[in-house]
């Protein structure tokens, strides 16, 4: 252990012990009350958020309706044709039987 972690744990020691004796020892447990559980679930009466929360939904729908036909309109009218790489050889019928260009 390098000198300053001795010097540190020394120090937190020198504080930490005495505070242990000087506490009194309680001499009775706080007494414990149980109270009866209501037999429905209590409803906050604080209903101050829900307007923020409505606002906040009412804004997100308001811009799904805004950014949905922007983002079709962006779309090409129709998918380009798909030249996959993991395809069997001559299963694409594009470059000949053995699926490689035949150079004639």
């Amino acid at each position: 252990m390098k000198p300053t972690h001795s010097i540190l744990v020394l120090l937190l020691l020198a504080t930490y012990v005495p505070a242990l004796y000087a506490r009194p020892a309680p001499t009775q447990p706080a007494p414990v009350r149980h109270e009866d559980a209501p037999t429905a679930p209590v409803i906050s009466d604080d209903a101050g958020w829900t307007s923020g929360v409505l606002i906040g939904v009412a804004t997100l729908f308001a811009a799904a309706l805004l950014i949905g036909p922007v983002y079709r309109l962006s779309l090409p009218g129709e998918l380009p044709v798909i030249h996959a790489h993991d395809e069997p050889p001559g299963a694409s019928h594009h470059h000949g039987p053995t699926g490689t260009v035949e150079k004639q």
